[in-house]
């Protein structure tokens, strides 16, 4: 199974309103400057005292409950930056970065259908580019026929986001679509995907069940190549030239595992067969009868 990115922006962006500051006092707005001040060189204990400050000063100053609740997430302090979203949407129920990060929030926390209740009213209120969080929480609701199609969704509203093209890869993987895992891989690559270990470990295994067999062992030697002794991909490649009769490679493969995993009974029993189809046949049968041992 391939594991589904899922990357959240939560922890990833900042959002600084400038319009919601045009109401308080200035004593309140100069606080409010100081925060995104620290806020901006990194002091983030700085911040929210600051728009703490702010608040005392003027209760209703909306921008600086938004501002602190942004502190609150970049602390990892979700429980303190939800107070704070609620108390701007108490007063701005339709305020789109609060019912975003809010959705968001409620990912981190795997309350799936609350991040998609906020979602919708972000929606509502003007939100767009949506479809991408949407789609990844159908997908860990296990809603995966409705995952794919909002993120299909989401890929046509951002035709060049590499991590869009890479979760419908792993989704297509996990439910058996791999022709369409391949297609996904590959344009994720396009896209600038980073072509890792693990990629091409994905996209390997996802050719070799298409019957692209030359391209699924070329991706599986890329793989080895960034990290040697990765086992899925040695017992891929090893059964890949077990079956096409290609027992010769099929022994190196097998040989390189069992180095990495001298218990392992399978592919002891399956060098054995290797070195059987290779004309080794007292070599083999050895190999064979004590991977039977091991298992008895």
């Amino acid at each position: 199974m391939v594991k589904v990115p899922i990357v959240c922006l939560l922890f990833q962006a900042f959002f600084f309103t400038a319009s919601a500051i045009a109401f308080p006092g200035s004593k309140a707005k100069a606080l409010y400057k100081e925060g995104v001040f620290c806020i901006k060189s990194g002091q983030l204990m700085a911040a929210q005292q600051y728009f703490s400050a702010a608040i005392s000063v003027d209760s209703g100053f909306t921008a600086a409950y938004l501002q602190l609740g942004n502190v609150y997430v970049l602390m990892h302090d979700l429980p303190s930056a939800q107070k704070q979203f609620r108390k701007v949407l108490q007063q701005e129920p339709a305020n789109t970065e609060a019912l975003e990060t809010m959705a968001n929030i409620f990912f981190e926390q795997n309350d799936y259908e609350s991040a998609l209740n906020y979602i919708e009213q972000a929606e509502l209120s003007g939100a767009d580019l949506l479809n991408r969080l949407k789609g990844l929480c159908y997908y860990k609701q296990g809603l995966y026929d409705k995952a794919i199609v909002v993120l299909l969704d989401a890929q046509k509203e951002t035709p060049a986001d590499a991590d869009i093209c890479y979760t419908l890869a792993g989704i297509y993987f996990n439910i058996k679509d791999f022709p369409k895992a391949v297609a996904a891989f590959e344009q994720a690559r396009i896209n600038g995907h980073p072509t890792d270990a693990d990629f091409y470990l994905n996209i390997g295994t996802a050719c070799l069940q298409t019957k692209q067999t030359d391209k699924g062992i070329d991706y599986l030697e890329a793989c080895l190549s960034r990290r040697p002794g990765d086992p899925k991909a040695l017992q891929a490649l090893a059964h890949t030239h077990y079956t096409s009769g290609n027992y010769s490679k099929a022994i190196v493969q097998w040989n390189k595992l069992l180095f990495l995993q001298p218990g392992n009974a399978f592919a002891r029993f399956m060098l054995g067969k290797a070195y059987i189809g290779n004309g080794e046949i007292a070599k083999g049968e050895a190999l064979c009868d004590k991977a039977t041992e091991i298992t008895n």
